[in-house]
């Protein structure tokens, strides 16, 4: 009897301890996700990577983020206790922090243990941003705004190693937790730039610590830590930090995205799921597998091809209600050089080459007519984007492209030279396509292919005389463009330089009536459509297939370095999914 007992005791047991297993295996909630390349680095002052800046935001945080369920685009605090306190003159700018935010815990602080964040983190991120030797992509945001920030970085550029017990002028600690920034001039979008990860809050004991191994060694206050990465690793994972911070779910939703049930988890503790493992596949054959085997959960359509085939085909697995699509601030454009030969002084022939180009038939070939051809440099997530304006130059007309080619001074392309055009490997459809049209016209096109970063380089600089890019926008706002076209900008596109362009500009520079200023911006891609720098060609989509499992998707391009910590997962729904 006593055995029998024993027996059923650790029978009992081992059903309870399996129970408890098997209840914590199929709880758990890990997100599955899949990028084209390599993470090259996590630290936020490095890189100019999209790719880079999704993992580094699991990680790091900045003082002011965007509510993720407001459209249009709304800043809020997000290590910051409240909005800034701005001078009358908007000069001034005071953040107060939050109180008791700790870093993630990390061997690179006294027993491990995570410190408090303080104002001093971040005058230690701006100084990283602005240092020569690190080379932040996104400095220009700065530069020319932060009082003395030039001078400080300047000094830094000749010395062995930059000084950081120097201090930047417009960069002052008022107390532990009291930030000021004074400005150099009037910046309406201040605020807008501390929202970007490259100002992120970076504790000075982890780059010390890690020494060259710090970009791959992340340190922050975020949601998420990753741990042990290795950029020839085919995966990265970011678990849940567990002394992460009271942050909520938002409790409010805008009227446009009402229809969804976004507010179910209102009030929750974030984030709402354990960990999330992304998968680095090159392949977007394989990447599309993968996701039809239901192994990753959301995928982004505009890295794959034969899209619309994808679409159906994703549809008659019953799952097309989870297929997301909504604009993208990203804009494709060819740039003309108007700083050099042929296009110096010479709208007429940009525009022979404008209305030469078939966008629409473009569209089919590169994306599948997934794209929205332009209509400006403006796309329709950003202030000033004016969809009832009709843009001579815009619309593909032979005649016409002819016509002015003639009032550029080379009728049937007589007299011009063959214009060089940059490109760089991968792009080749695109370059042969415009090859062929412009040949319409009697425009020959040289195609010169380059490394990417030989590209960035050439484009930059100047060194070239027609090139195809691409603008993503940094912060919502037309002047984030726009400004790159005032006084041949050193960042400018096409080294443009037009005084009524600039006369309009200034019109805005002392200006933070936001009405007054889209009706400028509105101009502003006016003149530009009018004068050609460039041609825009596409607004994006953002394209997104979404298991029905995965809850509270409302990805923008304003909140995707973020949207991570607001998703959920129904584990229960995923189970009976999978087996479908």
């Amino acid at each position: 009897m006593k055995k029998i007992a024993i027996s059923l005791f650790i029978g009992l047991a081992i059903f309870l301890t399996y129970k408890k297993f098997n209840k914590k295996k199929t709880t758990a909630k890990t997100l599955y996700l899949a990028t084209s390349s390599p993470v090259n680095t996590l630290d936020p002052s490095a890189t100019f990577s999209l790719g880079d800046f999704q993992e580094i935001s699991k990680v790091y945080e900045t003082l002011l983020t965007y509510d993720y369920l407001k459209r249009p685009a709304k800043i809020i605090p997000e290590l910051a206790e409240s909005l800034p306190e701005i001078s009358e003159d908007g000069l001034t700018y005071t953040f107060k922090i939050k109180k008791k935010i700790f870093f993630q815990d990390n061997k690179c602080f006294k027993d491990g243990k995570g410190r408090e964040l303080t104002a001093e983190d971040f005058v230690f991120a701006i100084k990283r941003a602005s240092d020569p030797k690190i080379n932040c992509p996104f400095f220009s945001f700065l530069s020319g705004k932060i009082l003395g920030i030039d001078e400080w970085r300047s000094k830094n550029i000749s010395r062995k190693k930059t000084d950081y017990e120097e201090d930047i002028e417009g960069v002052c600690v008022i107390d532990k937790y009291t930030l000021k920034i004074k400005l150099k001039k009037f910046f309406p979008h201040l605020s807008m730039i501390f929202c970007l990860p490259f100002i992120s809050a970076i504790p000075k004991e982890a780059v010390e610590y890690y020494g060259e191994k710090f970009p791959l060694n992340p340190v922050g206050t975020g949601p998420f830590i990753i741990k042990d990465y290795k950029v020839s690793d085919s995966k990265i994972v970011a678990v849940k930090n567990p002394n992460f911070r009271e942050k909520f779910y938002p409790k409010e939703v805008s009227s446009d995205l009402k229809d969804s049930d976004l507010l179910k988890d209102a009030g929750k503790k974030l984030p709402l799921i354990d960990q999330i493992v992304t998968y680095i596949i090159p392949e977007g054959s394989s990447m599309w597998l993968k996701f039809l085997k239901k192994d990753i959960d959301i995928i982004n359509v505009q890295s794959l091809t034969n899209i619309k085939e994808k679409i159906t085909e994703y549809k008659n697995k019953g799952f097309y209600d989870n297929y997301k699509e909504n604009p993208s601030s990203t804009l494709s454009l060819l740039v003309f050089n108007t700083n050099t030969y042929p296009f110096k002084n010479n709208k007429y022939l940009r525009q022979a080459i404008s209305c030469a180009i078939d966008k629409t038939k473009l569209n089919d070939l590169l994306y599948d007519s997934t794209k929205i051809v332009s209509k400006g440099v403006i796309p329709p997530e950003i202030s000033g984007y004016n969809a009832d304006c009709l843009y001579g130059y815009q619309d593909f007309d032979l005649k016409k492209s002819k016509s002015l080619l003639v009032k550029a001074g080379y009728k049937n392309g007589e007299g011009l030279e063959e214009v060089e055009f940059l490109t760089y490997k991968n792009n080749d459809t695109l370059a042969e396509f415009l090859q062929r049209s412009l040949k319409e016209i009697g425009v020959n096109l040289k195609i010169k292919v380059v490394m990417p970063s030989e590209f960035e380089h050439l484009v930059t600089t100047g060194a070239y005389q027609m090139a195809a890019t691409g603008f993503i926008f940094a912060y919502p706002d037309a002047d984030n463009i726009l400004n790159l076209f005032y006084k041949g900008n050193s960042l400018s596109f096409g080294c443009y330089n037009s005084d009524i362009y600039n006369k309009v500009y200034e019109k805005i520079i002392n200006s933070s009536d936001m009405k007054y200023r889209v009706e400028i911006y509105k101009e502003l891609n006016e003149i530009l459509m009018e004068e050609v720098p460039v041609v825009p060609l596409f607004y994006y989509n953002n394209m997104h297939m979404v298991y029905p499992w995965i809850k509270n998707f409302a990805y923008s391009d304003i909140t995707f370095l973020t949207y991570f910590q607001y998703l959920n997962i129904d584990v229960d729904k995923k189970l009976i999914c999978k087996k479908l």
